[in-house]
């Protein structure tokens, strides 16, 4: 079954890599469902082009550090697919990967 705890997992394992630091045992933690319109073009990688997503996003948002490190990941209504996943250091995306089924 795919939710919030499985992508909170992959996310954590994800900030540790970029940042080199151990994550909190609790995670801030946030979920929305947006319009494409609504992203923020300077967090998500340059080789994604909105269009291309549905009109309807689920994005979780998870925070440590005061928000300093922050990891995302934007998924379809169903979870069934992932469009992108990003951290974000000190406001900068640092690392993104784009697109994968779910299985």
């Amino acid at each position: 079954m795919i939710d919030q705890k499985m992508w909170q997992e992959w996310i954590r394992s994800k900030m540790e890599l970029v940042s080199q630091r151990q994550m909190p045992t609790e995670l801030a933690e946030e979920s929305y469902m947006l319009e494409r319109n609504e992203l923020d073009e300077h967090y998500l990688p340059q080789t994604l082009d909105i269009d291309d997503l549905p009109r309807y996003l689920v994005v979780y948002l998870y925070g440590a550090y005061g928000n300093e490190l922050v990891g995302y990941v934007l998924t379809s209504g169903d979870l069934d697919a992932m469009y992108v996943a990003g951290v974000l250091v000190n406001g900068r995306l640092k690392w993104s990967e784009l697109e994968g089924e779910i299985e």
